[in-house]
């Protein structure tokens, strides 16, 4: 970060810096604004349970898990 309050020598200087230092902080809230609306568009009830579900699907012994259970379930029904 650079620090040019060293060349701040008058009043106009100072009003000056004090401009870009808000303009340069809007930007930036800006920024923040778009970026936490993203997150907020991905970050949806429907997508966390979707990565769930992508998560545990690619995991192997879910699938064994539920193979299990439906040959469980089968015999029990055949009975």
């Amino acid at each position: 970060m650079n620090n040019d309050y060293k060349d701040i020598k008058t009043v106009e200087d100072l009003t000056e810096a004090i401009h870009r230092s808000r303009a340069r902080i809007e930007a930036q809230g800006e920024a923040v604004q778009r970026r936490l609306s993203d997150v907020q568009s991905f970050y949806t009830p429907r997508n966390m349970a979707l990565q769930g579900v992508r998560r545990t699907a690619l995991n192997v012994d879910f699938y064994a898990r539920a193979l299990f259970i439906v040959r469980a379930l089968k015999k029990r029904l055949q009975k």
